[in-house]
């Protein structure tokens, strides 16, 4: 017996598919490492409960929980994460089959334990409670661990059901005597009973191996990241069974076969597949984030949005797609939604690309200065150390310094002016903007000495490409009558192609 565990355990340890089989040795690290957070597991007997609510009776059916609990997930999963058993074998019992099933189900470990309990106080026989005690024994464990974990759909561990339950039925004081004819005819009946359930279980097993087959083909492609497979699409659909129609991650194999066809560009079966796909399992969020993939290839920017916020309020919790819907929502200039959509993951999500995205998305929109600081502020409270929301503040400034500069010199209060472009150089001596700017500022005031090392400064930073600082660099030599250095910047200034150097006479550098 111990050698046929010992085998077993390394089979499934071994084998390709480790979300179906896993070792005894993690399964009992489990109940300590496995979901640390106390509150993510009553997150997931609430939603077991609140499940089995939704249909009391019949359960919402065997198997179903692991697509089903997804909707009740969404405000505490991150990005694709489902959690797949709800972390309790009775509870998920319950809400897959019904609250008369589940409480069979329970029942069925009340009797074992008190049958065991009793054959060890009472039976005068030493094997009789050796055997019991070794059932009790391995009853606790499999129980705790199915109030904690989901050794129910772990096959190392229902090893250790069968055998709990083999010694329990089997430990029994046996009555001598002749074997009566009711007697043989009870176990051929039996023999033929455990025939009959035989074959639609080895049918059940039989495809249940091609769809782990199917799976395990999948995940060797990768084709969440990579443009090609080793199938194609045609071949994912020729294989996809009726039952289980689900991938152990609780996708739709359809979804999959269209994820093959957007790699080949046959966006129609896409589709098709997505359609079929959404009829099992609506709640992840891919499959709309595929539409608005395919929408986006084909340049249809409304439908695009339209299945990115789909995406969005399925998954509000996912940095990705949190981040695709509000780059849409900009390019409609849809403000209203973009802090629609920061408040419910700010909320669901306490990080810093819950205010940084926003703000750096919102710049590209006619959105008020001042409520865009407030945005950034707000979140630096949360996250006072954030590098990106830090450099954000600093270049909100910057350009604030440089408006304000702007705004003074168009109004002649150029001290003023003067005054903001240096606050911003401040903050940042290596901002080209700034520089040019103040260079601008010294050329208006016809201080061409002064105006050329901020200029000259500019361009030897990345930024700047149009030719515009260098043709006034040009222009401040030619004032300072360096006529040389004049026609070196006008040239690179033509050659960046900006409009004004291209209509300087020929003979200015002759």
């Amino acid at each position: 017996m111990l050698i046929s565990v010992y085998v077993s355990n390394e089979i499934f340890e071994k084998s390709k598919n480790v979300d179906r089989y896993v070792s005894i040795e993690h399964r009992v690290s489990t109940l300590n490492s496995e979901d640390a957070s106390i509150n993510v597991r009553l997150e997931y007997w609430k939603n077991a409960i609140k499940l089995a609510k939704t249909s009391p009776i019949l359960g919402i059916g065997l198997g179903n929980y692991q697509v089903e609990s997804i909707p009740y997930e969404k405000e505490i999963s991150d990005e694709f994460v489902v959690s797949l058993h709800s972390h309790d074998d009775f509870l998920e019992i319950t809400a897959e089959t019904g609250i008369i099933n589940g409480l069979i189900y329970f029942s069925l470990f009340v009797y074992l334990f008190f049958v065991n309990v009793t054959r060890i106080i009472k039976s005068e026989d030493v094997n009789t409670r050796i055997l019991a005690l070794l059932a009790l024994l391995l009853l606790i464990v499999f129980g705790v661990d199915s109030l904690f974990n989901f050794p129910m759909y772990r096959p190392t561990m229902q090893i250790f059901f069968v055998l709990l339950m083999a010694f329990t039925v089997v430990n029994k004081k046996k009555k001598v005597g002749l074997e009566t004819n009711s007697g043989i005819y009870t176990k051929i009946n039996l023999a033929l009973v455990i025939i009959l359930i035989s074959i639609p279980a080895t049918y059940a097993a039989h495809i249940i191996y091609k769809a782990s087959k199917l799976e395990y083909l999948i995940a060797k492609d990768d084709i969440n990241n990579k443009n090609k497979g080793s199938m194609t699409g045609d071949e994912v659909v020729a294989e996809i069974a009726k039952f289980p129609n689900v991938l152990s991650s609780s996708e739709a194999f359809y979804e999959y076969a269209g994820i093959y066809y957007i790699r080949e560009n046959n966006f129609e079966k896409a589709f098709k597949c997505f359609y079929k796909a959404s009829q099992i399992n609506p709640y992840t969020g891919r499959i709309n984030f595929y539409k608005y993939v395919i929408a986006g290839k084909k340049g249809n920017q409304d439908s695009a949005y339209v299945y990115i916020k789909q995406a969005f309020y399925l998954r509000p919790r996912h940095s990705k797609i949190f981040q695709n819907s509000l780059i849409a929502a900009a390019k409609k200039n849809d403000t209203i939604e973009i802090l629609k959509e920061q408040k419910i993951y700010s909320k669901y999500k306490k990080a810093p690309d819950a205010w940084s995205t926003p703000a750096r998305v919102l710049l590209n929109t006619n959105f008020n200065r001042k409520n865009l600081g407030k945005l950034i502020d707000n979140g630096l409270k949360n996250f006072p150390k954030d590098s990106l929301l830090l450099k954000q503040k600093k270049d909100f400034l910057i350009t604030n310094y440089i408006m304000e500069g702007q705004e003074n010199i168009a109004k002649s209060n150029l001290a003023e002016g003067l005054k903001a472009y240096e606050k911003a150089l401040k903050l940042d001596p290596e901002n080209v903007y700034v520089m040019q700017n103040i260079g601008f500022y010294y050329l208006n005031l016809r201080q061409y000495k002064q105006a050329v090392p901020y200029l000259l400064n500019a361009i030897k930073k990345p930024g700047l490409y149009d030719g515009k600082t260098e043709y006034f660099i040009g222009l401040c030599y030619v004032n300072i009558n360096d006529k040389e250095n004049a026609c070196k910047y006008f040239k690179i200034s033509k050659n960046k192609n900006y409009p004004q150097a291209l209509q300087l006479p020929k003979d200015v550098c002759e």
